[in-house]
């Protein structure tokens, strides 16, 4: 999964496109849907997600 926060709330309709024809040009291995969306974390999104991979890996 990949998360991104973008600096300005119009960003996303900047980026969306090119993201979403990288993923119809190379799928990703496994067969599963991705799905692109919008984080609601805003500037925490990225410290969010640090500490839950900081958790799983520890195995907490």
């Amino acid at each position: 999964m990949m998360y991104a926060r973008l600096p300005e709330a119009g960003a996303a309709s900047l980026f969306e496109p090119s993201i979403l024809r990288a993923l119809t040009a190379e799928p990703p291995v496994g067969g599963h849907p991705v799905r692109v969306l919008r984080s609601r974390l805003g500037e925490d999104a990225m410290a969010v997600r640090a500490a839950a991979r900081a958790r799983a890996e520890l195995g907490t």
